[in-house]
């Protein structure tokens, strides 16, 4: 290339270098055209001096040529015999070694009966011979051909099939190309076949269908109100009560819980309980919706008005539901649990649901069981096992691209680091989740966020990085309910620490006044927020309020143990719980010991609480 072009033209050169793929013959020929018209116009010229040598090759020949390009640069045997005449193919062998003897072809070594063309620009040559109606009818035959076949991948066919200008099949295939696509984490490339889709044309069922497509993939991707929007098109374009009219306002649903548009939420959740499925694939579609609708409404404190939801849960025959359902019902169930503070409860729901999803193949929702594993795992005490899935959810969730699970993920792990005393591994995980989870539900990844970071800070001793977090944290979880005691604690311990003994006091009965008072079931921290109480009480010399409220929190935390039936985790539980170790501490500052406590817990490094 530098002898025919000289050195004056390195982009020319590495240009042209690029394109004839070391073929001596194409290295003149685009050299040729570079010097003569420049190299926007080489390609064109090149392809014309291959089309010339194409229409000297014999007619049969010629014709398996323009036959094979249909099919890409890569083509078998069988591909080129479904598009010629009967009493062409016994010739095709001839045909396929002279054109390999020619240097227009080569075999693929990958297989027998497959071919390569030796250069795309031949290939090009050979497609751009054929007459458009040829063209049309090739593509419309090989998308035919390929589809009785199966094992081809969906956006072959897409391709087949719109440049046959069959619009209506071509959509359908965008639809199982987009569906393959998310179930693989290329979720930008399951929105590409969606909005491809709906420009074909797709309309009826299959434009919902589309949409729906694309409220999963928005749902995913963390473009909540964009899936909230194309759930809301999908439920318009099917009956209501429908199994796809359910599947819709599932996926709506979700986005709407992590919005945090709580109003909106549980609207649609009447919606779902008020309309009766018209199948029974609606039945299944239904309950999948209802247990979707229950997270969100746990987590922003709605607790009576997911009474119907789970009156409608429990009646249903887990052993009669695919493992898709299947897991999604377990997922709530462990969601309830979560918030009866029943961590033991909760990991054998999630766990078991987490089983379900992955024999189903459905990874998304292997991630949401497998993370609320994780959360048992830490109200259990057991870091180890809440290490090795955290580590497991997160790494499965970047493969996939799903950044809010990444997120969740990664916030669990600084939870670890910090436990552990880790800081240095903390801080950095901490924040790369605040970046992920900062838009989650209104504000609520913003609280969680929050109320780790002060923990974290206040455990390290940096008090101005505490005072911040924690005010921050309780403005924030105005919106995210169930997090508003445990943040008003976080904030009572951080005031207490520097010294501010009235204004912790303020902050510590504030987080109980609102679980007593307002029946806020906190998602996580009850026992922080008697824990808490109980120290500022005593440093503001109440002591006999403060021996009260810490022998209600131990009184509970022993109840709560005494529920767990598996040995090692009941342990776990008494003796690994920072915040259960905090609670003994405080209560051998009394003396004599309280009557009737068992002495099983043993103290813990970290301050953070679960």
């Amino acid at each position: 290339a530098r002898s025919l072009l000289g050195t004056e033209a390195p982009a020319d050169i590495g240009w042209l270098s690029e394109r004839a793929d070391g073929n001596p013959f194409f290295v003149e020929e685009l050299a040729r055209a570079i010097r003569m018209r420049g190299s926007a116009a080489s390609s064109d010229a090149v392809l014309g001096t291959i089309q010339a040598r194409l229409d000297d090759l014999p007619g049969s020949l010629r014709k398996m040529l323009r036959a094979a390009s249909i099919f890409g640069n890569t083509f078998g045997h069988e591909e080129v015999s479904a598009l010629m005449a009967q009493d062409e193919l016994p010739g095709l062998d001839s045909w396929l070694t002279e054109a390999v003897r020619d240097e227009l072809i080569v075999r693929a070594p990958t297989g027998q009966h497959l071919y390569s063309f030796r250069h795309g620009l031949i290939r090009d040559a050979a497609y751009q011979s054929l007459t458009e109606g040829d063209r049309v009818l090739g593509h419309r035959i090989a998308g035919q051909w390929l589809a009785a076949r199966g094992s081809v991948p969906p956006p072959v066919l897409v391709e087949h099939f719109e440049r046959a200008g069959d619009k209506k099949r071509a959509t359908i295939w965008c639809l199982h190309a987009g569906g393959a696509l998310l179930a693989s984490g290329d979720i930008d490339g399951a929105l590409s076949f969606a909005r491809r889709g709906s420009e074909l044309g797709g309309t009826g069922t299959l434009a919902g269908d589309l949409a729906l497509l694309e409220s999963r993939s928005f749902r995913y991707k963390g473009n909540w109100k964009e899936g909230a929007s194309a759930a809301e098109r999908a439920m318009r374009y099917r009956g209501r009560g429908s199994a796809p009219w359910f599947q819709a306002a599932e996926q709506k649903v979700m986005c709407l819980g992590d919005l945090g548009a709580t109003q909106e939420a549980l609207a649609l959740a009447c919606e779902l309980v008020a309309n009766r499925p018209d199948s029974a694939g609606a039945e299944a579609a239904r309950l999948l919706a209802l247990a979707a609708a229950a997270g969100p409404l746990l987590a922003f404190g709605l607790r009576s008005e997911t009474a119907s939801i789970y009156q409608i849960i429990e009646q249903a025959d887990l052993s009669a539901l695919d493992r898709t359902t299947r897991a999604r019902v377990l997922f709530a169930l462990g969601r309830r649990s979560q918030f009866k503070g029943r961590p033991d409860e909760t990991l054998a729901f999630t766990a078991a649901g987490a089983r379900e999803a992955r024999d189903a193949g459905e990874s998304f929702m292997f991630l949401e069981c497998a993370n609320n594993q994780a959360n048992a795992y830490l109200e259990l005490g057991a870091w180890n096992e809440a290490l090795n899935t955290l580590i497991e959810v997160r790494e499965m969730a970047r493969k996939l691209h799903a950044k809010l699970m990444e997120g969740a993920a990664t916030v669990n792990l600084a939870i670890v680091s910090f436990t552990r005393g880790d800081f240095r591994e903390g801080w950095p995980l901490l924040e790369s989740a605040r970046q992920v989870l900062s838009a989650w539900a209104g504000g609520l990844g913003e609280a969680v966020c929050a109320i780790y970071a002060a923990n974290g800070a206040l455990a390290e001793g940096d008090l101005a990085r505490a005072l911040l977090e924690s005010e921050f944290a309780v403005n924030h979880a105005r919106n995210a309910v169930p997090y508003v005691p445990f943040a008003l604690a976080t904030r009572a311990d951080v005031l207490l620490a520097t010294g501010d003994v009235e204004g912790a006091l303020a902050a510590a009965r504030e987080s109980r006044r609102v679980i007593e008072v307002d029946g806020v079931r906190p998602e996580e921290g009850e026992i922080a927020t008697l824990v808490v109480l109980a120290d500022v009480l005593r440093h503001a010399g109440k002591f006999e309020q403060a021996r009260a409220i810490l022998e209600r929190a131990l009184k509970a935390i022993h109840e709560r143990a005494d529920a767990i039936d598996e040995e090692k985790y009941r342990h776990s539980f008494l003796n690994h719980v920072p915040m259960h170790a905090r609670a003994r501490r405080g209560l051998s500052r009394y003396s004599p010991p309280a009557r009737g406590f068992r002495n099983k817990l043993a103290p813990s490094p970290g301050c953070l609480t679960r």
